[in-house]
């Protein structure tokens, strides 16, 4: 099945002059059946008090067909609309590249919300410093529908922030997915994002923009990326992401994937077949002890916890309890790669990058 395109036009968005005129920020967000939360994504970006020949919006329907209530959504904003067939997240933002006009793309989740001075401040940084990538934090969001339970805590769901000053990021820090700019150049030159990483449907997977920050570094380590806390977005805080089924398979998946990105980043190292079988057995082994750890920190650990700083066993159980499920799925993942990579990467310990300014700070736009 191929892709479908079209703009479409709605009075007070967008007119076909400032549609046709050449975009700085083409700003792509990817939605696979989310259209309760995709027109509070578009609604922020329209309200942003920017001139709209500076930017244009495409939304990437990210399903076999169209979705009606998707293609609604373009037709009230006047956003561009795609159909991407192929499922997960990095085709569908693939597709959004391609389709994009401005020297750079910005995406936005389906559920987050940009603040209102959220593209002026990338500008800023854009004319200050031209970075390879942009990003900032993303700061909870909850909904009617889904209120905050008493033992969910903000510094659960809060991310993308390293700090208070704007600045370059170190070799161990990244932009998140859900809040970042690129360079349109940059994206074509690195070959876009990985099909095998990013959510892809229901399936919980990460590290699609990881994956992209680490070959940029790389391949163009002349290149910066940014970070200002002035680029915020408000991201909604489904009511899956409080419930523990959603909680375990997303830590298992964190460890997964932060193990690949660790993969990408330090390459491969040959072993011989009775190393590897070596290593799959402490993997194994490991596991086992880590499940015997998770089984104590939620059982005793709750039960013994700090009831001042934990007042609600869940809260300690989050936090603390289920930390052994990210090493579980890295030491799964690790195994997994050893099995079906003859090549499988060097695990010695990297020392840690200086978080020298490359390029000085940006003043926060007010």
């Amino acid at each position: 099945m191929t892709s479908q395109t079209r703009s479409t036009n709605t009075a007070g968005s967008a007119s076909k002059s400032e549609r046709e005129a050449v975009p700085r920020i083409s700003v792509v967000i990817c939605t696979h059946n989310r259209g309760e939360y995709l027109a509070g994504a578009v609604q922020s970006v329209r309200n942003q008090p920017l001139d709209l020949a500076l930017y244009e919006v495409i939304i990437v329907d990210n399903n076999e067909t169209p979705d009606p209530q998707t293609q609604a959504v373009a037709e009230q904003y006047g956003a561009r609309y795609a159909l991407e067939p192929s499922l997960g997240l990095s085709h569908a933002r693939n597709r959004g590249v391609k389709l994009a006009r401005g020297e750079y793309v910005a995406f936005l989740d389906d559920d987050a919300q940009a603040v209102s001075n959220w593209l002026r401040s990338a500008l800023d940084v854009i004319e200050h410093c031209r970075p390879a990538a942009l990003g900032g934090m993303a700061l909870p969001l909850y909904t009617e529908e889904a209120p905050k339970p008493k033992w969910f805590e903000d510094r659960f769901i809060v991310e993308g922030y390293w700090g208070k000053q704007a600045r370059s990021l170190a070799a161990n820090e990244y932009v998140y997915g859900m809040n970042m700019f690129w360079r349109r150049d940059v994206l074509n030159a690195l070959g876009g994002f990985d099909p095998a990483y990013g959510m892809m449907g229901k399936k919980i997977a990460y590290a699609e923009e990881t994956i992209l920050q680490i070959r940029l570094r790389a391949r163009m380590p002349e290149e910066l990326i940014y970070y200002h806390p002035a680029v915020t977005v408000h991201h909604v805080v489904r009511a899956e992401k409080m419930q523990w089924a959603w909680i375990v398979r997303q830590r298992f998946a964190r460890g997964q994937y932060s193990f690949r990105a660790r993969y990408e980043r330090k390459g491969r190292k040959q072993r011989s077949t009775s190393r590897r079988a070596l290593i799959i057995a402490k993997s194994a082994l490991r596991i086992v002890l880590k499940g015997a750890q998770l089984g104590i920190l939620i059982t005793i650990g709750a039960w013994r916890r700090n009831r001042a700083i934990y007042p609600h066993a869940r809260t300690f159980i989050y936090e603390r309890g289920l930390r052994p499920l990210r090493a579980i799925g890295a030491l799964y993942e690790k195994a997994r790669l050893m099995l079906t990579d003859v090549n499988p990467p060097d695990q010695t310990p990297q020392p840690r990058a200086s978080s020298r300014l490359r390029s000085g700070e940006v003043a926060s736009s007010k």
